[in-house]
């Protein structure tokens, strides 16, 4: 058992929309460690394409993204009852 997650059969299915590519690659890796379903793009079109194929469990937005932002995707994605916002929140830091 990883990080005190119960086991489970379902696997948690997550998109992440991060434009940054050395982020993006880390956030897959630690999110694959724990072995979790993650998928991982650069813009918020795609989260919600990959959001609505998928369908995901949580989606994990960049506030500035490009294209549509991190704020208009997870309006779309509600609006559409892909996800349910819970917390939104903004990091101007950098990951170490």
């Amino acid at each position: 058992m990883r990080s005190g997650v119960q086991p489970s059969s379902a696997v948690l299915r997550i998109v992440v929309v991060e434009e940054t590519r050395e982020l993006a690659a880390t956030i897959e890796h630690a999110l694959k460690q724990e072995l979790l379903d993650a998928h991982v793009v650069s813009d918020g079109e795609r989260g919600l394409e990959l959001a609505r194929d998928l369908p995901a469990d949580l989606v994990v937005l960049d506030i500035s993204a490009p294209g549509i932002d991190g704020v208009e995707t997870c309006r779309h994605g509600n609006s559409e009852r892909l996800t349910h916002t819970k917390k939104m929140t903004h990091n101007r830091g950098k990951v170490p």
